[in-house]
């Protein structure tokens, strides 16, 4: 069977052997309907494609992602999935140069049950 959403949903599986004994058992099935992708590599250029780097992630609860340069330093974070890193340090005028970053992404579903998420960033000027 497949759950077209997140939730908790009461199931029951019945089995029958080759003697044609059953037997029964129910419970609770929680569903994780998180889904999560994010791009490996962006071009902050100006030019209308790929001009910002976001993660997408669906069937959320919590959202935090942080991006961080080479020395550990945060040069964006965001609670908001909706908010993507323009390539940027910190919200400021100032460019992140071309390079490697790393980024953090911490998520909770719907059922509150969290996943985290980490990776690479190349950023091509």
């Amino acid at each position: 069977y497949i759950y077209q959403g997140a939730g908790a949903f009461d199931v029951t599986q019945t089995v029958i052997n080759e003697y044609g004994c059953t037997a029964t058992a129910q419970g609770q099935v929680g569903v994780n309907g998180t889904l999560f992708y994010a791009p490996n590599s962006f071009t902050p250029n100006n030019d209308g494609v790929n001009d910002i780097w976001k993660p997408t992630a669906t069937g959320l609860a919590a959202y935090k992602c942080k991006v961080y340069n080479r020395w550990g330093e945060v040069v964006f974070e965001t609670t908001d999935p909706q908010m993507g890193w323009p390539g940027n340090v910190k919200g400021s005028d100032y460019y992140a140069p071309d390079g490697i970053y790393l980024y953090d992404v911490y998520l909770e579903d719907q059922l509150r049950i969290p996943f985290t998420y980490s990776g690479q960033i190349q950023v091509v000027r």
